[in-house]
């Protein structure tokens, strides 16, 4: 009864927020599919055109396959764990010449249902098909709806003291 109170404190505080805050638009978050306006296979140019010029991007090539990891923007109460810097927004990576995930830490991103990051694994659960997590010991607990080879699956990490999701991502086999 009191985890339940707890959560429903903290839903009522992220709503209040929320409300509180009319500069940050919520923005979908789509399982499997997309976060914001990057959608799983877009191209380089779409990316760009939607998010502007990255803050921060890793270009390296795996063979004959560029891989970038760009991050953009910044969330400006959240600095992340090993960079000691805030966290970027929304993480892109574009394998070859399209995205093969998107990553955020960033509550703006929500379901049509509410659920994103600050969401608890029974709220993924109901609005992910098949999704199964396991515990990291010491660390966290993944949950995915697909494995490596998945044609797109979502992922969420959630903290092991609050059980809340702190990073999400859409994510397909490249």
């Amino acid at each position: 009864m009191i985890h339940t109170a707890a959560a429903v404190a903290v839903t009522g505080a992220l709503v209040a927020a929320f409300a509180a805050a009319p500069a940050l638009a919520l923005e979908l978050f789509i399982p499997g599919e997309q976060i914001g306006a990057v959608r799983l296979g877009h191209t380089l140019a779409q990316v760009k055109a939607e998010l502007g010029e990255p803050v921060r991007e890793v270009v390296r090539t795996v063979g004959s396959v560029e891989r970038r990891v760009m991050s953009f923007g910044r969330i400006p109460d959240r600095v992340c764990p090993r960079a000691s810097r805030p966290c970027p927004r929304i993480v892109v990576d574009v394998t070859g010449s399209s995205v093969v995930a998107v990553q955020t830490r960033s509550t703006r991103y929500r379901t049509s249902g509410g659920v994103g990051v600050g969401s608890t694994q029974a709220q993924f659960a109901a609005a992910i098909p098949g999704l199964t997590c396991r515990r990291v010991p010491g660390r966290y607990v993944y949950c995915t709806n697909g494995d490596a080879h998945s044609t797109a699956r979502t992922q969420a990490w959630l903290s092991l003291p609050s059980g809340r999701a702190y990073l999400i991502g859409v994510r397909r086999a490249p």
